[in-house]
């Protein structure tokens, strides 16, 4: 389902955002939108691992995100101070906004970012990362794979491990 808006005679301003009326062509179904929400800020994060743990620098633990209306953009760079035998799932926590159930289909999420590993333990194939699953303000870090979601890992990261990421999606 796709959403077009055009300014006709200019935007209406009202108290809780700017409204926009449908300009759906084709095949697509819209309506109007309120734009009730644009912010810019930091955010701290965490990372998490199924099982030991994963300690990010307290000096580079810090990302950015911007929210227009209900999608929000995150990126950013931790590097790893510490760790003690982590394996199993990666994440990262504290996202400043949690995801919404429209962000899955079929019991998968949709929000799917880029992610990038300097100095792991050992190679870390197509890594991705995956948005939060609409009960959660999390993400989740993943090696791509042939079969499934891939493999979980949190067993390359290393002390001096820097994980980069930047992905999109959306919130309440």
């Amino acid at each position: 389902e796709a959403t077009a808006f055009e300014f006709k005679t200019g935007l209406a301003t009202f108290s809780n955002g700017i409204a926009f009326q449908s300009a759906t062509t084709g095949s697509g179904t819209g309506t109007g939108y309120t734009l009730g929400n644009y912010e810019i800020g930091k955010w701290t994060g965490a990372f998490t691992a199924g099982s030991g743990t994963i300690t990010i620098d307290s000096s580079n633990n810090e990302a950015t995100y911007i929210r227009v209306g209900d999608l929000v953009h995150v990126e950013g760079r931790f590097s790893v101070s510490a760790i003690s035998s982590p394996s199993g799932t990666l994440g990262i926590t504290g996202l400043p906004f949690t995801g919404v159930a429209d962000s899955v289909v079929n019991g998968e999420t949709i929000s799917v970012g880029a992610c990038y590993f300097e100095n792991a333990a050992s190679a870390v194939t197509s890594p991705i990362i995956f948005g939060p699953n609409g009960t959660n303000s999390s993400l989740e870090v993943r090696e791509s794979g042939t079969t499934g979601a891939g493999n979980a890992p949190a067993n390359k990261v290393d002390t001096g491990t820097v994980i980069l990421f930047s992905i999109s999606y959306r919130c309440a």
